[in-house]
């Protein structure tokens, strides 16, 4: 085999697939034809073949070797063999072929002749069903009778019956007795003939094909069957309505009660662990936000320090619940004390009920507010928010931290969702909290300029009774600005005045309270003149007082003489609502009539209260200012 290779020639048995080692036209395992292997694209040629049959590659030409001379040990050859030569082994046998490759024009020409052949064939071919047809129809034009008695043949098979075993013979029969529909039926279905049968199967005489179609056809117009079908279509209709009905069923009647079962079930089991002193149990069924901010610890110190004696609860009911929480009420005793109504809140996690913890949050922020550390209690509050969301005390918190750090926007809707969720979700919130969050909501109100929206809210703290000083001192600060706004100065007096009365030393909003009604007696004409100094017309000048100090300067040095430099002085009037006129009067001396002039040479109109000014004559600046 290694020696055909060298040679570039590929032998392969067509049948086994054997390789022969020399060249043979018949393979000398099993007989079958030797092959010629293309070595460009690997198709097998027929013995004999000059070129490919797929790629046209030409295919080295091959003969059979001669037959091998006689084996070395027959008697001939020993006698042959010279007397006193020692034997030596015989050489292996070289196969002997000849190779001859064919030019590549020989290749293509036989190509060539080989497809024209084909298509000659081919057209032959075609040439001889066209002739029969031809004779098949000039015989039916001479013949018409036989030609209609083929038609009715057609239509008409012959039925082909066959002969039976003696004993399916008697099972049958028995079987006919008791079922005669069947015996009918089966009858019918061997003897009837659909009109419609295929007349090229009847003309070829494909009995087979027609028994098969009238079996079919009585298969089809079987009334059992059709029957049996009805019913299945029945009973699947009704199936699906039975289905569609139950499913809304599920829909009105059980899925709306379903969360209120899961959450009442979970409240259950938490108040049991809770009164049965189980905090370990309990802590799991908190909120993944409960258990960043207090961890177990925290937890187990917490309850085990507040909480002794034994408990129970009972008559566990749903007061509120909605898609992300919800509000649980029942009575608890300690000691066998008497009953008193609790609530607890629930949130909802990856579709179970989680219970939230944020009791230790609430002193924490209440100290921060107190030291007046407002950044700090505004993050306690809003991680308090995000642990439950849906409790009045969490909002009110918020509220608080977000109007002292003058988030004026955000503290009026934090403080009104209290105030609105507080009918619904009954918390421990005593009547001082509530009236605090009442008294930052119109102050939130007054500072966004919602001034319907924020006089409704201090008519209501009006009609209470149980205000503390704090808060009508900060409500009727609140309600005097909210008269300045609508330039009502008066109302604005007396509202302040009376704040006056009731806030106490300490009070930060008493100084708030003084100092807006000094303006308003037309008593800060100091303050309004500060302003107007501290004041600059623009951003990159200095102040008005440093900038007039320059250009008195700058002026003396041209003049060379400091004998003619101007006076200034500041003066102010009250205008009514906080606002103040204040100029900047000049004197010097004309030199021209040697008598002094005074002249205004700044206006400013200042509202202390809302730290505004505007200018009313503009300061005229040398070119070195400009």
């Amino acid at each position: 085999m290694e020696n055909l290779e060298e040679y570039g020639i590929n032998l392969k048995c067509s049948q086994c697939g054997n390789i022969p080692s020399t060249p043979a036209r018949h393979c000398g395992k099993c007989g079958g034809s030797i092959k010629i292997k293309c070595g460009q694209c690997g198709h097998l040629s027929e013995w004999g073949r000059h070129y490919c049959e797929k790629c046209g590659n030409p295919l080295p030409r091959i003969s059979e070797p001669p037959e091998k001379p006689s084996s070395p040990f027959s008697s001939k050859a020993k006698s042959a063999a010279q007397p006193g030569t020692p034997d030596k082994p015989a050489a292996p046998s070289r196969p002997v072929f000849s190779l001859k490759l064919q030019s590549l024009q020989e290749a293509v020409d036989e190509i060539g002749d080989s497809f024209r052949k084909k298509l000659r064939d081919l057209s032959s071919r075609k040439k001889k069903e066209q002739d029969s047809i031809n004779r098949n129809t000039q015989e039916n034009k001479k013949n018409p009778e036989k030609t209609m008695a083929d038609k009715k043949n057609s239509q008409n098979p012959p039925n082909i019956s066959f002969t039976e075993p003696d004993d399916r013979k008697k099972k049958d029969s028995g079987r006919k007795k008791q079922f005669p529909s069947e015996d009918r039926a089966e009858k019918k279905k061997k003897t009837d003939v659909p009109e419609n049968t295929d007349r090229n199967n009847a003309s070829t005489g494909n009995s087979d094909s027609a028994r098969i179609s009238a079996r079919d056809s009585s298969r089809i117009s079987d009334p059992s069957e059709k029957s049996s079908v009805k019913k299945i279509s029945f009973y699947a209709l009704l199936i699906g309505i039975v289905a569609a009905l139950a499913g809304t069923l599920y829909y009105v009647l059980v899925r709306p009660y379903l969360p209120k079962l899961q959450l009442t079930i979970a409240a259950k089991d938490y108040l049991t662990a809770f009164t049965q002193g189980r905090y370990e149990d309990a802590y799991k069924m908190l909120s993944t936000n409960s258990k960043l901010i207090c961890p177990l610890e925290d937890y187990l110190y917490y309850n085990k320090n507040n909480f002794s004696g034994s408990r129970e609860f009972r008559n566990i009911e749903v007061h509120s619940i909605a898609p992300t929480h919800a509000l649980v009420k029942y009575q608890i005793r300690d000691d066998k004390g008497e009953w008193t109504d609790d609530y607890t809140s629930f949130l909802r996690e990856q579709d179970k009920w989680t219970r939230p913890y944020a009791w230790t949050l609430y002193q924490p922020i209440q100290d921060s507010l107190n030291r007046r550390d407002y950044i700090q209690a505004l993050y306690l509050a809003q991680k308090l928010y995000m642990t439950d969301p849906a409790n009045p005390v969490s909002s009110a918190y918020l509220c608080m931290a977000e109007y002292h750090s003058g988030l004026y926007d955000k503290s009026a809707e934090s403080c009104d969702s209290t105030l609105q969720s507080i009918e619904d979700y009954p918390v421990k919130m005593n009547a001082e909290e509530l009236n605090w969050v009442m008294v930052y909501l119109g102050g939130s109100l007054v500072q966004q300029n919602r001034k319907r929206s924020a006089f409704d809210v201090f008519d209501r703290l009006e009609e209470k009774n149980n205000l503390l000083p704090e808060q009508q001192c900060a409500y009727r600060y609140d309600r005097a600005e909210l008269f300045l706004k609508n330039s009502d100065s008066e109302k604005a007096k007396a509202d302040l005045r009376i704040a006056s009365g009731i806030c106490r030393e300490k009070d930060p909003v008493r100084q708030k309270v003084s100092f807006l009604l000094k303006q308003l007696d037309g008593k800060a004409s100091s303050e309004a003149i500060a302003f107007a100094q501290r004041s600059k017309i623009r951003e990159d000048l200095p102040t008005v007082e440093d900038l007039r100090r320059q250009i008195i300067k700058s002026e003396a040095r041209k003049r060379g003489s400091g004998r003619y430099a101007p006076s200034d002085a500041w003066k102010a009037e009250y205008k009514g609502n906080a606002n103040y006129r204040v100029r900047l009067e000049s004197t010097y001396l004309n030199t021209e009539t040697g008598k002094p002039e005074t002249n205004d040479i700044f206006v400013v109109i200042v509202n202390l209260w809302k730290n505004t000014g505007t200018i009313e004559k503009p300061m005229e600046l040398p070119e070195e200012f400009r």
